[in-house]
């Protein structure tokens, strides 16, 4: 097969090439950041970019390893004035027991009715035992005091939804001693 050669068409497209490089380059350059300025606005744009892909990363890496079908999420609350949990032990089906220690800044922390996840896990559908145990002490209490204590059990049935529990250590009434109670939440549907 012979090719063909169009010289006309090659020179004409060479000379316009040329032409539109020269016109560009008589343009004025628009003033450049200076190069430390410049320099620091690329690096600040990497760092941000570093952050969102490590964040779509750690997603991605908790979808896989947590999936919806079995994902369960305990969450412990202290929702009394004063009382500072010390530490907390759960185990689910007699799995290996989770323990947390708090420090004072920690404990102040959830008296402010926030909520601390405590621990992630897998379990099938169906189901499931769970027990915790607590150790905690009044502000106020005189030193030498023996520290309140209490363990529950219970039972949360896990739907193919992620499944959310909370253990709280809280009053019933205003006079009564906090003790834990356990609470499954569950989607509207």
């Amino acid at each position: 097969m012979k090719l063909r050669t169009y010289p006309k068409v090659t020179s004409r497209l060479l000379a316009l090439l040329l032409v539109s490089g020269a016109a560009q380059a008589e343009q004025p350059l628009a003033p450049a950041a200076s190069p430390p300025t410049q320099l620091d606005q690329n690096l600040q744009a990497l760092k941000e970019e570093a952050i969102n892909i490590k964040a779509e990363l750690q997603s991605t890496e908790q979808t896989l390893l947590y999936p919806d079908s079995t994902r369960v999420i305990v969450y412990f609350g202290v929702p009394v004035s004063g009382l500072l949990v010390q530490s907390i032990t759960v185990s689910v089906d007699d799995g290996r027991p989770y323990s947390y220690k708090y420090i004072n800044a920690e404990a102040i922390a959830l008296q402010r009715r926030g909520l601390q996840p405590l621990v992630k896990l897998n379990a099938s559908p169906g189901p499931h035992r769970i027990k915790a145990d607590v150790v905690a002490q009044f502000a106020d209490a005189q030193a030498g005091a023996p520290p309140l204590t209490d363990h529950v059990e219970g039972t949360f049935t896990k739907a193919r939804a992620p499944a959310s529990i909370e253990i709280s250590l809280a009053r019933r009434s205003v006079v009564s001693r906090p003790a834990l109670e356990l609470h499954e939440w569950v989607a509207d549907k």
